[in-house]
């Protein structure tokens, strides 16, 4: 007694399902897509100037973390970076593959870190920083600015908050 397979409308006999073989190209578009920006990140970070090996890393006694500024470093809307550069002695920039580059007061030690708005780029600008030979943060300390807002029949402008728990959407689909 010789079998044949049941088949759908949509099936044709001896040929693969069509939405199995969409699903497949789909598949491998999706990961040549994901090696070709793998592979021009990678790029485009060895292209970028790398620190130099330093013999003595700069001593930092204060990391200041803004997350965001609007456009220029100076000069027009000021975002959460911008004020802290028109009032410190932001004279040294180093330059730094996160979101922005770093300005450093050498006379303080003041370290102002921009690291662009979300977990996944706060993460990542912290742990570049944390990782650059160029700085010894063995001993500085880190304070973490931020802007958020409110509701203003909940609070006035300038209140400060404490949150006892965070919701967090930043990867959410």
């Amino acid at each position: 007694m010789n079998v044949t397979p049941m088949t759908t409308a949509n099936e044709v006999p001896g040929r693969s399902n069509g939405i199995s073989r969409l699903m497949s190209a789909l598949c491998n578009i999706l990961l040549i897509l994901m090696f070709c920006s793998v592979s021009m990140i990678a790029s485009a970070v060895t292209a970028r100037e790398a620190p130099s090996q330093v013999d003595q890393p700069v001593q930092v006694k204060v990391v200041v973390v803004t997350m965001f500024e609007v456009g220029a470093d100076e000069g027009d809307r000021a975002g959460e970076f911008q004020l802290w550069k028109a009032r410190r002695n932001l004279s040294k920039v180093y330059p730094f593959l996160g979101y922005r580059d770093l300005h450093f007061d050498p006379d303080s030690g003041l370290l102002v870190l921009v690291t662009g708005i979300g977990t996944a780029r706060s993460t990542a600008a912290v742990m570049a920083l944390g990782m650059d030979p160029r700085f010894d943060l063995t001993q500085a300390y880190w304070v973490v600015t931020g802007i958020a807002g409110f509701d203003p029949e909940d609070a006035s402008i300038g209140s400060a908050a404490w949150a006892e728990y965070l919701v967090d959407g930043d990867l959410s689909i």
